[in-house]
């Protein structure tokens, strides 16, 4: 009687690190935000300045999935900016001024090896004057170069005042819809290209008359 044999090879099943699986980037995703400050501050006595001058940074910090960096991709929105004059008050005088200015930036280095003058951390920097009356400075900047925020993923927001010679704290508010991603670290990258993707094949089995024997298995991996 002939003898009948069969093999049953079982499903090949691929296993990768859990690394390999996750995504380069992930979204983008939108948050908006306000706040506000009345500054006035100290009498300015740096070189070339003259009234009161004072600045206030707002701290935003992100929470990406472990092994992410923070990229912001755009900023829109707007800085409002009039002096605080109470009702009663003396209005600010004909010919009083005082500057405002908005900045987002990073805790990156704060200067640049590449140009003089130059602040590689800063992804938007603004200023604008005003008088006894209110004024809207609009911004709308795309990021994304520029936009990766350090390991600590902190977007700090300042506003300042200054030349201020209105007599009058200023009323700073800005208000701002901030666009960005998460994206795998370096140190993530170079770890997913240096793990191996393998497979591993299921031992087959022998059949034969009714008896069943595992045959060796040969394991490969590929980068």
């Amino acid at each position: 009687m002939k003898t009948r044999v069969c093999l049953t090879l079982f499903l090949v099943s691929c296993s990768c690190l859990a690394a390999s699986d996750e995504p380069a980037t992930l979204g983008p995703h939108s948050a908006s935000s306000n706040f506000s400050a009345d500054l006035y501050g100290p009498v300015d006595t740096r070189v070339a300045c003259w009234g009161n001058a004072e600045a206030w940074t707002f701290v935003m910090t992100f929470k990406p999935p472990e092994g992410y960096r923070v990229r912001i991709l755009r900023l829109r929105g707007d800085l409002v900016s009039w002096p605080r004059v109470l009702k009663g008050e003396t209005p600010v005088a004909p010919g009083s001024y005082a500057g405002v200015l908005l900045g987002f930036f990073s805790t990156g280095p704060g200067t640049s090896e590449r140009c003089d003058y130059c602040s590689d951390n800063h992804m938007l920097y603004i200023q604008d004057a005003l008088s006894e009356k209110p004024v809207r400075t609009p911004f709308d900047m795309d990021t994304t170069i520029g936009g990766l925020l350090a390991a600590d993923h902190k977007l700090n927001i300042k506003i300042a005042a200054w030349l201020n010679t209105t007599g009058y704290p200023i009323h700073l508010e800005p208000t701002f819809t901030v666009e960005y991603r998460f994206e795998a670290s370096d140190e993530a990258q170079a770890a997913k290209r240096a793990a191996p993707a393998g497979f591993v094949l299921e031992p087959p089995r022998l059949v034969n008359a009714g008896r069943s024997a595992t045959l060796p298995v040969r394991r490969s991996a590929t980068r």
